[in-house]
């Protein structure tokens, strides 16, 4: 039999224990360490077991504290592990587009910045998560890879010569297999585009709201939401709306005219010859959003401005407008749709038409006493690679608005 071990005892718990196994306590119920309201059997035993008793009270008050210490440590260690922003700024900051705003790795779907002021380079790099073009909620706090369903497989690209922004080297597939790159690939990182857009807007005084796809921090915004009225952007999905219900063939001189000199009558001839009714024309409509991620964004059945068409009206998010982009080269029926995007008459090729390879639709109109300009599409960069982007303005006139959108696209160059 191993001996036993009474190391960890005092010098009289030592003594009780030689007792005990020499047997010089005669009792037979006396044990060692007796409860204290138990009586001993003779006073020099007791004496020592009293001994005894007060050893192993002092032990097991210090295997109590050592046991409350490792609890606590425990606890808190599962609190920072469940809860890690706890070590991080305690008051995340969502930033209004009057300020140029911070960004940190992985901000993904706007101003939600949980360590302001921190540089993307700064940034922890350690794991990745899903970029995810579509879909996408909140921030992670680290870089993203792409999305397996719509960015497609995940890869690298040389950067251009110069190149030195963060990220430069990240691209992605996109679902027909064409190369996604940030905007002004190279030369400006996300955080440093993003405080660009919002000087730019703040030194016109309007109201702005960009959104554009990073691959390695996803989907990025500057300045609003701006869920605001679509205009004629709207007539987008009108038309593959129309193309997927079969009737592109007899409304193609239509829907040119519509998506290529934004023809309001002529997209009036598209929404007619869509449904027999407004709630199914916008819920024809709808399914194409939905088809391209966008969950939110509802086009109306009734008309919300008297001279206005009921679908321009459609509240649509610079962000969601990026999510049908991003699906347009591989979503059914849409094929004829988007070479139209890219035969936008000159007139109307202002702010993302100044880019090179541009395939786009603009829409304009009054909102109040200010005037709304937004853009949404893709270009291609000095490499051929393609940019998803949606750009919207809140100006005192139109003219304002698209000179804006003109020094957007100058610094995306």
């Amino acid at each position: 039999m191993k001996p036993e071990d009474t190391s960890g005892l005092s010098e009289l718990g030592q003594a009780a224990r030689d007792a005990s196994a020499t047997g010089s306590v005669k009792d037979p119920d006396w044990r060692p360490f007796p409860r204290g309201d138990e009586p001993v059997a003779d006073s020099k035993a007791g004496d020592i077991a009293e001994a005894g008793g007060h050893s192993q009270r002092f032990w097991l008050g210090i295997g109590f504290a050592v046991a409350v210490v490792v609890a606590l440590v425990a606890g808190g260690g599962l609190l920072l592990w469940a809860n890690p922003e706890i070590l991080g700024s305690s008051s995340p900051s969502a930033a209004p587009s009057s300020r140029v705003t911070g960004m940190s790795s992985g901000d993904s779907i706007g101003n939600k910045s949980p360590n302001p002021g921190q540089s993307l380079a700064d940034s922890p790099e350690t794991e990745t998560k899903p970029c995810q073009l579509n879909g996408i909620e909140g921030t992670s706090g680290v870089p993203c890879e792409a999305d397996s369903e719509l960015a497609g497989s995940a890869g690298t690209a040389s950067p251009p010569a110069g190149g030195t922004g963060a990220g430069a080297a990240e691209a992605v597939k996109g679902c027909d297999g064409a190369t996604i790159v940030a905007p002004a690939k190279g030369k400006l990182t996300a955080l440093e585009l993003r405080q660009k857009f919002e000087a730019l807007g703040e030194a016109a005084g309007a109201e702005i709201a960009v959104a554009w796809y990073d691959p390695k921090y996803g989907l990025v915004t500057a300045g609003k939401e701006g869920a605001w009225p679509a205009w004629s952007t709207s007539k987008v999905p009108l038309a593959v709306a129309v193309m997927q219900d079969g009737k592109g063939l007899d409304l193609q001189a239509s829907m040119r005219q519509a998506i290529t000199a934004s023809d309001n009558a002529a997209a009036g001839r598209l929404w007619q010859g869509l449904a027999a009714s407004n709630s199914e024309r916008a819920e024809a409509m709808n399914r194409v959003l939905r088809q391209a991620g966008d969950s939110k964004t509802v086009v109306p059945t009734e008309q919300k401005l008297e001279g206005y068409s009921i679908f321009g009206q459609t509240t649509w998010t610079p962000t969601n407008q990026v999510r049908l982009a991003a699906a347009l080269p591989c979503l059914k029926d849409a094929q004829q749709v988007t070479e139209f995007m890219g035969q936008v008459i000159p007139d109307q090729r202002w702010g993302m038409g100044r880019l090179p390879g541009a395939v786009f639709k603009g829409g304009w109109g009054p909102s109040g006493e200010v005037y709304t300009v937004r853009q949404f599409g893709w270009y291609e960069d000095s490499g051929g690679n393609r940019v998803f982007l949606a750009m919207a303005v809140k100006a005192s006139s139109m003219s304002t608005g698209i000179a804006l959108l003109d020094s957007f696209a100058s610094v995306l160059r």
